[in-house]
């Protein structure tokens, strides 16, 4: 019986689950019966059939928005009412049913263990909790486990309680492979004495499009020598993270979504450590800040120094309490915008159709920075407006930069991106620059580029256009 372990019936369960606010997943006998409250979980269900190519009895996604005579264009499931994802959700068939009633029942579960707090209070559990506390946490930790293939670890059959408490620190390398799917090709695990759990080679289950040696340092020749398969290694982490276990890492939701993993109870430094907003500072950064040494030196990542690193921060923290991270960050350059955190490789042009549309620019490496690019403007008021046309989840970097969260659906992948300014707001930094004062500046700007280049398109003018446009009210 599932709650079992925490002295619940399922009949208590429904009744505790509707006095937190969580009634809606108790319509367990019916995994095809939903609510505007399933939205979050609809359009998890309907990214993950899309991506993997998921059929109904009415086709594919795509096939589906054209059957009900909805554009295949809009394919991004979180520009849909939550009706028409639970129609396409109740074309599946029997064994993906199955799979959902399950995957719906452990998440009402967890729920309800998260909510009566069974663990003790323990300086490890009070960083556990602040990770919960994160705006994050949820959108991050919520993995499709319903999907074939995944594992998920035990949690509410017993009391973790009745469990020794276990810190391991997990860190991943992957490759890319077909279908643009990550794959884990080196696993590290390390105990709070830092010492080596897990450290293996894995060998990719499909054929590799990209190594990424250029983050990793693992080349094609490496990843050869390695015999243990996708399976195994899932396997053997999976058995490592008992009831009682804390995983810690820095993100750590990436490595576990690459092993198939949905394990919950986690210390993520990217969350537990934060200056401003909903940044998340890089490993590199806390590590400098926070043990006062630079453990990327070369550039590259090391898996072992990956896993490492975040134990140490939580030691430190355990050891000294809560700090304040400070971090020296680059100087400013209003004209610059500056491209991280990308999903997937994209070429020059690629970028600069996304970023800047059809705003002049020219895109260049950083130097020392691995996949980051700078987006160069003619002024700041032209990378200004490229920012502000541009379509994605507004906040702020650790440093207080105004930054957005790109996604863009294409062919069936989600090509992810950050855009972050690299000067603040020109408002607060030169507040005597009038509206008047900013359209002059620009006019001059543009005169003097389409009198060097004539045949250039004139990007005020296609500004405008692309604002306009950006106001219409969006057909339902």
């Amino acid at each position: 019986m599932w709650a079992v372990g925490i002295g619940l019936n399922w009949l208590n369960c429904s009744r505790r689950l509707k006095l937190l606010g969580l009634g809606f997943l108790t319509t367990m006998d019916d995994a095809l019966s939903f609510t505007e409250d399933d939205r979050d979980n609809l359009v998890l269900i309907v990214k993950s059939a899309h991506q993997l190519k998921i059929c109904g009895s009415k086709g594919e996604w795509t096939d589906f928005l054209a059957a009900r005579g909805l554009s295949r264009a809009v394919s991004d499931p979180e520009r849909h009412k939550w009706q028409v994802l639970a129609e396409f959700v109740r074309t599946f068939d029997n064994e993906m049913v199955k799979r959902l009633k399950r995957w719906r029942k452990r998440l009402a579960i967890i729920k309800l263990v998260e909510a009566s707090d069974p663990w003790s209070k323990t300086p490890e559990q009070c960083l556990v909790d602040r990770t919960y506390e994160h705006p994050l946490f949820f959108t991050s930790y919520h993995f499709p486990s319903f999907l074939p293939g995944w594992k998920c670890t035990k949690r509410g059959s017993s009391s973790d309680a009745s469990y020794p408490e276990r810190l391991l620190s997990l860190d991943c390398e992957m490759v890319m492979c077909e279908g643009y799917e990550q794959q884990v090709v080196q696993v590290c695990i390390v105990d709070r004495n830092n010492k080596t759990v897990l450290d293996t080679l894995v060998k990719p289950s499909k054929k590799v499009i990209d190594y990424i040696t250029h983050i990793h340092g693992l080349e094609k020749k490496d990843i050869a020598q390695a015999t243990c398969t996708q399976e195994e290694i899932q396997k053997e982490v999976a058995k490592l993270l008992e009831p009682g276990t804390i995983l810690v890492g820095h993100s750590v939701f990436y490595d576990l979504k690459a092993l198939k993993i949905d394990h919950r109870r986690v210390i993520d430094t990217s969350m537990l450590f934060r200056l401003k907003g909903l940044a998340m500072i890089s490993l590199q950064n806390l590590c400098k800040a926070v043990l006062g040494y630079d453990f990327r030196e070369t550039g590259t990542h090391k898996c072992i120094d990956d896993a490492i690193v975040p134990m140490k921060l939580i030691l430190h923290q355990l050891e000294h309490g809560t700090i304040d991270v400070k971090i020296n960050f680059p100087s400013s350059d209003p004209c610059r915008l500056l491209i991280h955190k990308m999903s997937h490789r994209l070429i020059p042009d690629e970028l600069r159709r996304i970023v800047a549309g059809t705003i002049p620019c020219t895109i260049e490496k950083v130097e020392g920075k691995k996949g980051q690019m700078h987006v160069v403007f003619e002024s700041k008021l032209l990378a200004n407006r490229a920012f502000e046309l541009l379509s994605g989840e507004a906040g702020q970097d650790s440093g207080g930069f105004e930054q957005k969260s790109v996604t863009q659906w294409r062919k069936g992948l989600y090509l992810q991106l950050r855009v972050r300014k690299l000067a603040h707001s020109s408002e607060e930094d030169h507040p005597s620059i009038t509206p008047k004062k900013r359209e002059l500046e620009t006019t001059a700007v543009e005169s003097k580029r389409l009198k060097q280049q004539p045949d250039r398109i004139d990007s005020r003018a296609e500004v405008a256009r692309l604002t306009r446009h950006k106001q219409r009210p969006e057909k339902k």
